[in-house]
């Protein structure tokens, strides 16, 4: 049996509902404290269901696919009173149930090509995430003035807006970015894709 919490901390559910936080950057932050506190109910409720410990797992990415899509787009309404974990719950019976029904159809080459695509992505999600470690790293060898750019850049602003914050004219913000990137690529340049500087 699955273990659920009994409730649910009511400030961190806010802090994901678009409406209660409209910064997005904020609500991911909020995501990500929420799932590492959640994920393991799930995947025990999901295990649970009779599902083999490898389907969980993609089950489990699917829960949290639709779950967020779901709170982001509004289907999920807080006003009701049911906190997201509960709402979780269901949304990971519903997966299981869909994931049910595609494994009655699927031929042993289906299962066998499905096994590969599997190891595939969780080799590529598992250098994607040896990546952001090691830019992590390398942002806090950045200066002051660049990982506040860096930082202002990922926020969506543009570097007028940066400029205007900062203090700084365009030109220096932009010698700024220029100079991060650089030195992140310089750093990690035969270790990290390629695609991951555009």
């Amino acid at each position: 049996m699955h273990s659920r919490p009994e409730a649910s901390d009511e400030n961190l559910d806010r802090q994901l509902i678009p409406k209660s936080n409209p910064d997005k950057s904020k609500r991911m932050a909020a995501w990500v404290e929420w799932w590492e506190i959640h994920w393991i109910n799930l995947l025990r409720f999901i295990l649970s269901r009779s599902v083999k410990e490898a389907e969980a797992q993609t089950i489990l990415q699917d829960t949290f696919g639709v779950l967020l899509i779901k709170v982001e787009d509004g289907s999920f309404d807080p006003s009701l009173g049911k906190p997201i974990i509960a709402y979780a719950f269901g949304v990971a019976k519903n997966c299981v149930r869909v994931h049910q029904r595609a494994e009655a159809k699927l031929t042993d080459q289906e299962e066998r090509d499905r096994t590969i695509s599997f190891a595939r992505s969780v080799e590529t999600k598992c250098q994607a995430l040896r990546n952001i470690q090691m830019l992590r790293d390398g942002i806090d060898q950045l200066s002051n003035k660049q990982r506040l750019v860096m930082d202002m850049l990922v926020n969506g602003y543009n570097i007028a807006e940066i400029a205007e914050e900062t203090g700084l004219s365009t030109g220096a913000v932009r010698k700024l970015a220029f100079d991060a990137r650089k030195a992140l690529r310089d750093r990690f340049s035969d270790t990290i894709e390629d695609d991951i500087w555009d």
